[in-house]
């Protein structure tokens, strides 16, 4: 019954903290901001149509890959130290979609570390790495990428900022659509929409405030 709790929590994935670990000390920025869809064409995992043992491990690899993550950015040795313990996590998951072990690990490292103290080309370099995950794989998280792109200002292109900011826009329209109940509205119509709602979605709210702002970078 525990870790079936642990299971709907986590597969109810949005705007929500992170599960709990007992053992290690985790930096509250790891469980912070970590929210995201399917990319455009890809269906997310159908719990129903699992069978129970496909249930069994989806749930343990879910639990599993966000004790690791957390567990990785519980290092004196700050955002070097996390960065080596994540990137080899990234391959270790196949039972949970691609895109959701690219945005979680994307959104966590970013909070944890990179979007924090000084920016040299080292770091901004690893920063370059996790924002390409969230983007390759249409993470909607458009206040997190709305950061990073400001920080890569002058380490990335204009041309690298423009396309990101592209990207970015259309992946958090879809989502403000989804939240919006306006899957054939215009993004224009679905973001006033979300804006005017008295119970609006709060990612949905941030997501529609960072997409007008990273509109400006284009």
């Amino acid at each position: 019954m525990h870790k079936a709790l642990f299971l709907f929590a986590l597969l109810v994935w949005g705007c929500t903290d992170s599960i709990e670990t007992t053992d290690i000390s985790v930096p509250a920025a790891a469980r912070a901001d970590v929210f995201g869809m399917a990319p455009e064409g890809e269906s997310p995992p159908d719990i129903g149509a699992m069978t129970d043992q496909q249930r069994r491990d989806f749930g343990d690899a879910m639990i599993r890959m966000r004790v690791d993550f957390e567990r990785a950015m519980a290092t004196p040795g700050g955002w070097e130290d996390a960065d080596s313990r994540l990137r080899p996590l990234l391959d270790d998951y196949p039972e949970i979609p691609a895109y959701q072990v690219q945005q979680t690990a994307g959104a966590i490292m970013l909070n944890t570390y990179l979007l924090t103290g000084e920016m040299d080309d080292a770091k901004a370099d690893a920063l370059g790495f996790y924002t390409d995950l969230l983007i390759e794989s249409s993470s909607p998280n458009a206040p997190l990428l709305e950061r990073a792109l400001t920080a890569l200002r002058g380490h990335w292109s204009d041309a690298e900022i423009t396309e990101a900011a592209t990207a970015t826009i259309a992946a958090g329209e879809r989502y403000v659509a989804t939240k919006a109940d306006c899957a054939d509205c215009s993004a224009t119509e679905a973001l006033r929409r979300v804006q005017s709602m008295a119970t609006a979605d709060t990612c949905a709210v941030q997501v529609s405030a960072s997409i007008a702002r990273l509109q400006e970078m284009l």
